[in-house]
C-alpha cells in the first residue's frame, strides 16, 4: 500500500482492511472499516460482522439483565435487532426469555428482602450486652424525634451497629445525629446523600471512615473507598471484622479493582501472616493473575482439603495447574471437583453438575488422549444454547475422537472463530493441528 492508498484507501483496501479486524473479533473496527461500501464483497462481510455484533449485544442484555441495568439491556437489545439481518430469531426469543426471568428473579427477591427487612424490624432484639430500647442510641437519635418513629429508627440503626467490634460503640454517642442519619441513607441505598454527611464528621472517629469507605465503594470510587479503609486500620489499631466482611480483605479488592495488584497482594499476605485466611482465595486468585503460580497453588491445594466441598476452589486450582503446565494435577482437582455432584434431589444435599467442570475435564481428558472418559464427560454436558469457543473447541475435538467423516470441516470451523495468535490458537496447533 503506498502513501497516498494509506491515506485513501480504496474500496478494497478497506475491505482488506476489515476482513484483518473480523480475523481478530474486533467486530466494531470492521463495521467502521465497511461503513458506505457497496460491493458485493464488502456488502457480504458487513452482513456478517453485524451478525457478530448482534451476538455480541444479545450477550451484553444478558449481562446488563443479570446487573439489573434495564437502559443498557433495551440499548443492547435494540442494536441486536438492527443487526442480526433477520436471522437469530431463535437466539433473540431466548434471550428475551431470559431476561424475563431475571425480572421475575429480582422482583421476587426484592420482595423478600423487603419481608425480611420489616421482619426484622419487628422482631428485632439487642444482643445481651447492648443497651435496650430507643434510648440505646442516646447521642445518636435527636431529641426531638417523634416517639411514634422512634422504635423503627433505633431497630434500623440498631441492625447495623450491633455489627461494629464492641470496643468501637463507645464512640457512638460522640458521632451524633449526623452520623445516625448517615446510616439511614446508606440503609436506603442513597450513598450519594451519606457522603456529604460523613465528610463533615471528625477525621480521628474510626467508624466514620469505616462508612466513608462503604460510602466511596457504592458510589464506584474504589481508591477513596481504600484510601478510608487505611484511615480507619490507623485509627481503630488494625484491620478487623466487622460483620461479615474484614476490612483487610476490602481494601486488597479495592486496590485490585484500581488496578494497584501488587498491592493488593501485599494486603492479603500480611493478613495471612497474621494468622487469619478471611483472603486467601482471593489471595490465590490475585497470584494467578500476577502469575505467581506456585504461590497459587499452594493456597488453594491447602484451601481444597479444608474445603473439599466447595467446587469453586477445586476449578481455580486446575486452571492454576494447567497454566503452569500442571495438566494431570488439574484433571485431579476436576474430578475432585466433580466428585461434589449429587443429582438426586434429597438425597444427599442436592448439588447438581457443573457445566464448567464437565467441559474443562472432557477437553483436558480428550487432549491427553484419554478418549473413553473424555467422550463419557462430554455426553454428560447438558444442552446449552450459548456456543462459547470453549464448547465449540470440545465438539471439535469429539468429532476427532468419534472418527466423525465432518470432523475436519468442524475443526476447520473452529479454527476460523480463532484468532491467529493467542492461547487459543496455541491450543489448536498443538491438540487439533490441520490435517490430522
Amino acid at each position: 500500500m503506498g502513501l497516498w492508498s494509506w491515506f485513501f484507501p480504496s474500496p478494497a483496501d478497506r475491505v482488506r482492511k476489515a476482513g484483518v479486524y473480523a480475523s481478530k473479533q474486533k467486530w466494531a473496527q470492521a463495521r467502521d472499516e465497511l461503513m458506505g461500501l457497496e460491493e458485493p464483497e464488502a456488502v457480504a462481510l458487513m452482513e456478517r460482522v453485524e451478525l457478530e455484533l448482534a451476538k455480541a449485544n444479545l450477550a451484553e442484555a444478558v449481562a446488563w439483565g443479570n446487573a439489573g441495568d434495564e437502559i443498557r439491556v433495551q440499548m443492547h437489545l435494540e442494536l441486536a435487532e438492527r443487526f442480526r439481518h433477520g436471522q437469530l430469531g431463535e437466539e433473540l426469543q431466548q434471550v428475551r426469555r431470559t431476561l424475563r426471568e431475571l425480572r421475575a428473579e429480582r422482583k421476587s427477591e426484592e420482595q423478600r428482602k423487603l419481608e425480611e427487612k420489616q421482619r426484622q424490624l419487628v422482631d428485632y432484639a439487642p444482643p445481651e450486652g447492648f443497651p435496650q430500647g430507643p434510648r440505646a442510641l442516646d447521642g445518636l437519635l435527636p431529641d426531638d424525634l417523634d416517639p411514634d418513629v422512634a422504635d423503627e429508627v433505633a431497630a434500623r440503626l440498631g441492625l447495623v451497629v450491633e455489627a461494629y467490634p464492641p470496643h468501637l460503640r463507645d464512640q457512638l454517642g460522640a458521632l451524633g445525629p449526623v452520623f445516625a442519619q448517615a446510616i439511614l441513607e446508606m440503609d436506603e441505598g442513597r450513598p450519594e446523600d451519606a457522603y456529604p454527611l460523613l465528610l463533615s464528621l471528625p477525621d480521628t472517629a474510626p467508624l466514620v471512615w469505616w462508612e466513608r469507605a462503604r460510602a466511596a465503594a457504592a458510589l464506584g470510587h474504589p481508591k477513596d473507598a481504600g484510601n478510608a479503609l487505611r484511615e480507619f486500620a490507623r485509627h481503630a489499631g488494625g484491620h478487623m471484622r466487622i460483620g461479615n466482611a474484614h476490612t483487610g480483605v476490602l481494601l486488597a479488592q479495592y486496590h485490585a479493582e484500581s488496578g494497584e495488584v501488587r498491592t493488593a497482594i501485599r494486603v492479603l499476605r500480611a493478613i495471612a501472616a497474621e494468622g487469619g485466611e478471611e483472603g486467601d482465595f482471593f489471595l490465590a486468585q490475585l497470584l494467578e493473575a500476577d502469575n505467581e503460580l506456585a504461590e497459587a497453588d499452594q493456597i488453594l491445594t491447602r484451601l481444597a482439603r479444608k474445603y473439599p466441598k466447595q467446587r469453586e476452589i477445586h476449578k481455580v486450582l486446575a486452571r492454576v495447574r494447567v497454566r503452569g503446565g500442571e495438566r494431570r494435577a488439574a484433571i485431579l482437582a476436576l474430578e475432585a471437583a466433580n466428585a461434589q455432584t449429587c443429582d438426586t434431589p434429597g438425597k444427599c444435599g442436592y448439588t447438581p453438575p457443573d457445566p464448567e467442570v464437565l467441559l474443562t475435564l472432557a477437553t483436558l481428558y480428550l487432549e491427553e488422549g484419554e478418549v473413553k472418559r473424555g467422550l463419557e464427560l462430554a455426553g454428560e454436558l447438558p444442552p446449552s444454547g450459548a456456543q462459547t469457543w470453549e464448547a465449540a473447541y470440545l465438539g471439535a475435538l469429539v468429532a476427532r475422537a468419534e472418527g466423525r467423516p465432518d470432523a475436519e470441516e468442524i475443526a476447520a470451523s473452529v479454527r476460523a472463530q480463532t484468532p491467529q495468535v493467542g492461547p487459543q490458537a496455541a491450543r489448536l496447533a498443538t491438540f487439533l493441528p490441520t490435517g490430522a
